[in-house]
């Protein structure tokens, strides 16, 4: 027993020592801009590893200036070195000086395993414009560079506006939902007659419906819990959600449809909603429906709601302020920026790894000043605004926020982009994420599963790591430090359009719970009556899954490879179990002396007995 207390002594006073260590930066947000950024300039448009060598790389919009520059993409590739993200000259996308490009989404088109890159672009004395047409180009990538051919157009009539990305067929080629120039939805789905080009398909008649909002916010993710994706559209009027019959030759029916929060509707007022945004942020094992809605038109009451069988109120703006300052949101218009057209957005991710999904929105005070919030998910019914910001809370007039896995460490971080005026050059930041607890967490990443060894184009002992799917659903459950059972429930890259910035991976907090993770199951779209899952059982904790579902159609033939990324707490334990082993071999050889003295003592003893026998 005392040598159980005093392990447990031991153990305690590394826990005090790593806490006094850690005390200065524990919670810190630092800025990391210069040593993640070559080049402050530019809107951060979408996250994809280009060039497959398992590192998000990030793409840059660079816009139009007045002195007649062309607007033009640039891709910024990861290195191990400072500046980690690098500009190359041979990644840059150019467009006629005219246009302004409104959305970047980098997914692999043609089904070569290469990331392509879909570029949609308006006029830019149209931008902000609802009836004006949107121009879809695809341009083809080769892994380090692009193909000499001229971008593909997607469609010779132009949409309505951008397009969300799915696998509508579930070929695990990306398929390009949208609305065409006669107001019908349709599908621009690779050819199969004619390499690189891609046809119209609109949908049938049963599948139509109210016209879709400009801007929309459509998502291609499981919303039923069946692991089948499903489809959410935006309308003006309501929201619908289109689940899949999961029968032969697939297909989606509509299951139900829903108009805004009852208590939202003032015929005296003129309400603005924003992005729809999709999370489990409960924890139950359900994806949420999210809703950003202002009550006036200058968005100083602010709300959140969200959608499980009616709708709630989570976060109301008018009863919260930072540091003595109300917030609201940011009105979308040209006021904010002349370069892009930037809706109520909602950036979600689970920076302190508890397990629940925290928010990060660019919002603005009473003062008309903007600011980056981070508002802490505290047990999946409680936000709060997180007070010590640090390098996050310090950056001028914010446009965009996000979080990003951006090194594949144990936390997010975050970027943002800052405009000083609305036609001033946009700037880049980084902020890092200090935010030091013994918690855990899983990252998983779902690939296409087209191939991945012996794959054409592909060097020997490379591998197609850079494809970003849309559509997989991550579930994962674990039996808690209480005995009760946790889950949750997370999308890839659900929606596409108006910067969403999604990472193209599911990052899950795990809470402090050290424990191995019974099950994690990945699912993949679906075109038949079969779910195509997988369940990985007995996960490390601080363990990123790479999902290679090949082939698609047979689940038990998928490969999962387990990437370990050790945390603090590790080392910590490491410690602690080094410096019991040595505590307990002091012991045993303490012990070990004692009795060999013992023994010494008794044989001297014994041979200065007086012996009767011999007399």
């Amino acid at each position: 027993m005392k040598t159980r207390n005093c392990i447990s002594v031991f153990i305690n006073i590394l826990l005090i020592f790593n806490n006094v260590c850690g005390e200065e930066k524990n919670g810190a947000l630092e800025d990391n801009t210069k040593s993640i950024f070559g080049n402050t300039k530019g809107i951060i448009a979408a996250y994809g590893d280009f060039n497959a060598d398992q590192n998000t790389d990030v793409f840059v919009i660079n816009p139009a200036g007045t002195s007649g520059v062309s607007p033009e993409i640039s891709i910024l590739i990861w290195q191990s070195s400072e500046p980690h993200l690098i500009h190359k000259s041979e990644l840059v996308l150019k467009r006629p000086v005219e246009e302004v490009i409104t959305s970047v989404v980098p997914g692999d088109y043609d089904g070569d395993s290469k990331m392509d890159v879909l570029v949609t672009v308006k006029n830019a004395t149209e931008l902000f414009e609802k009836t004006a047409s949107t121009a879809v180009y695809v341009y083809w990538g080769n892994l380090n560079q692009f193909v000499s051919d001229v971008p593909t157009v997607v469609s010779k009539d132009m949409m309505a506006d951008q397009p969300l990305v799915m696998d509508y067929n579930a070929d695990m080629i990306p398929d390009i939902f949208g609305v065409n120039h006669a107001g019908e939805r349709a599908l621009w789905m690779t050819s199969p007659s004619t390499p690189r080009s891609f046809s119209m398909v609109p949908l049938p008649e049963q599948q139509q419906g109210d016209t879709i909002r400009i801007p929309h916010s459509n998502a291609f993710l499981d919303l039923t819990s069946d692991y089948a994706t499903d489809i959410f559209i935006t309308t003006d009027t309501k929201f619908e959600v289109w689940v899949n019959k999961l029968t032969d030759g697939g297909g989606y029916t509509k299951q139900e449809e829903y108009s805004l929060p009852e208590n939202l509707v003032f015929p005296e007022k003129k309400i603005f909603f924003g992005q729809s945004a999709f999370t489990d942020i409960d924890a139950d094992g359900t994806i949420d429906h999210l809703l950003p809605v202002c009550f006036d038109e200058q968005c100083r009451e602010s709300a959140i709601f969200q959608r499980k069988k009616t709708w709630v109120k989570i976060i109301d703006f008018t009863h919260m302020s930072v540091h003595g300052e109300k917030l609201g949101f940011v009105p979308p218009g040209a006021g904010l920026s002349e370069y892009a057209d930037l809706p109520i957005t909602m950036s979600i991710g689970d920076f302190n790894t508890d397990r629940y999904p925290d928010l990060m929105i660019v919002m603005r005070t009473q003062n008309d000043t903007r600011r980056v919030v981070l508002l802490n998910n505290q047990d999946g019914n409680h936000f709060a605004p997180v007070v010590r910001m640090g390098a996050l809370g310090e950056i001028q007039n914010p446009i965009i926020a996000s979080f990003v896995d951006i090194s594949d460490n144990i936390m997010l971080d975050m970027f943002v982009v800052s405009q000083q005026g609305p036609t001033s050059t946009p700037e880049l930041h980084a902020v890092k994420n200090n935010f030091i607890v013994d918690a855990y967490f899983i990252r998983v990443q779902v690939l296409s599963g087209l191939c991945f060894t012996g794959c054409p184009g592909f060097a020997s002992g490379r591998y197609p790591y850079g494809v970003n799917q849309p559509g997989p659903t991550v579930h994962y459950e674990t039996t808690g430090t209480t005995g009760n059972k946790e889950l949750s429930t997370g999308a890839q890259l659900s929606q596409s359009a108006y910067y969403s910035l999604q990472i193209p991976s599911v990052f899950m907090g795990l809470g402090q719970n050290p424990n191995f993770v019974d099950t994690v199951t990945t699912a993949i779209p679906t075109n038949n009556s079969e779910i195509r899952s997988k369940d990985t059982n007995s996960i490390i904790p601080n363990s990123i899954l790479i999902v290679i579902p090949l082939p698609p159609t047979h689940p038990a033939s998928w490969d999962v490879k387990l990437l370990i990324t050790p945390g603090q707490s590790v080392f910590l334990t490491a410690g602690a179990l080094l410096g019991t082993c040595l505590f307990v071999a002091m012991v045993i050889g303490l012990l070990h002396l004692k009795e060999r003295r013992q023994d010494e003592k008794e044989k001297r003893q014994e041979s200065h007995r007086f012996h009767f026998d011999a007399m």
